[in-house]
């Protein structure tokens, strides 16, 4: 085992490193043991580098190997060389991605993932392995490995894409519908294999308005649902969150991705993305209690024994909810129609035991006007 010197003692399995100390500990390394260390050109020095595991008594930074099956890598792989970056397109905390294309000319998708742990990567592309063939799911392709750098991309399919706010204008409830639905089907089938994405939102949901084509895309947060378990509340993004992650419940389930999807039609429908937003947890509470009443919290909060702040506390007395209606105006009249706000207030639900299933919001009369279209 060698260490790396001048570590701050810390009992972490995951350090966040600015690029000077990146840096300077790939120097330590090469200048101290003649060792090369090779860094993908695509990485973010600002990556979690949880290769390394923390030395708790001499505040050192170890290279160890793990003997976790989890954690070790047995995937089939494909050629790297058949694949090109044409640009990057995104980036986020466990990746960069990429626009590609393969041998065969068509584009792609090319993830190439941080050095996280092996049993997230494991997880994300098990997860991407059992929902093959789901509809208006992003597929996996291939699987390559960089020899250098030692870094796992993930090939997927390439989706058009236009921003949901650029789109605004073009977008009837017809179109609304179609978008929902599709996105409903891909969480049904996701739901029935066991998964739930935890992380919905337009950002995450690739859809051409030319073709009406919808891909819900980026699986990286998803996760298997197994009933009773307590499941880390820092998932889904703070304006798209429920109100179970937002009270810290951690016995969630698949209805968390009802209400990130519910957000996200609030946010189509009177053309405001995000629609609910907050700035930190306390606001983003009571920006939902503005709307759905500080009483429903009280009760939900006391229903499974959740801890409000003290600032919660405080604001939802005295918040009473309105309608809907309210944020009718001229731009979004003729999409906010009695079918939509009621599909929306039900996939809204603040207690999650009462929202619908998505096998039950695709029965919802909202869609009556694309079902025979989309099926």
């Amino acid at each position: 085992m060698r260490c790396f010197p001048f570590i701050p003692q810390k009992n972490l399995c995951e350090w966040h490193l600015n690029p000077n100390t990146t840096n300077y500990l790939v120097n330590q390394l090469n200048d101290k043991h003649g060792e090369s260390i090779h860094l993908n050109k695509f990485c973010d020095f600002s990556q979690t580098l949880s290769l390394y595991d923390m030395n708790r008594r001499s505040g050192t930074i170890a290279l160890q190997s793990r003997n976790n099956d989890d954690d070790n890598f047995d995937h089939p792989l494909g050629s790297i060389d058949d694949y090109s970056i044409i640009h990057r397109i995104g980036r986020g905390k466990y990746s960069n991605v990429f626009r590609g294309r393969s041998s065969t000319g068509d584009f792609c998708v090319i993830k190439v993932l941080k050095p996280v742990r092996m049993s997230k990567i494991n997880r994300e592309i098990k997860i991407l392995e059992s929902l093959k063939g789901g509809p208006y799911i992003s597929q996996l392709r291939d699987i390559v490995r960089d020899k250098d750098s030692n870094s796992i991309a993930l090939i997927l399919d390439w989706a058009e894409n236009m921003s949901i706010r650029a789109t605004f204008q073009q977008l009837t409830t017809k179109h609304m519908a179609i978008y929902v639905y599709k996105v409903l089907k891909a969480l049904e089938f996701a739901h029935s294999h066991g998964i739930m994405h935890r992380d919905v939102k337009p950002g995450n949901i690739m859809y051409d308005p030319n073709t009406n084509d919808v891909h819900l895309i980026d699986w990286g947060l998803a996760e298997y649902y197994e009933p009773g378990t307590a499941y880390p509340v820092r998932v889904a993004t703070r304006h798209y969150k429920s109100p179970e992650l937002l009270l810290q419940y951690q016995t969630y389930d698949y209805s968390l991705d009802i209400w990130c999807l519910g957000c996200t039609l609030a946010g189509l429908l009177f053309q405001k993305v995000p629609f609910f937003q907050g700035n930190d947890t306390d606001e983003q509470i009571i920006k939902l209690a503005e709307i759905f009443g500080g009483n429903e919290f009280i009760q939900y909060a006391e229903k499974y024994q959740l801890h409000l702040s003290a600032r919660v506390a405080a604001a939802l007395p005295l918040l009473h909810g309105k309608p809907w209606t309210n944020w009718k105006n001229n731009k979004n009249r003729k999409n906010v129609t009695v079918k939509a706000i009621d599909l929306l207030s039900k996939l809204l639900t603040i207690d999650h035991q009462k929202r619908p299933t998505a096998t039950e919001a695709l029965k919802h009369p909202f869609f009556n006007q694309i079902r025979d279209f989309v099926e």
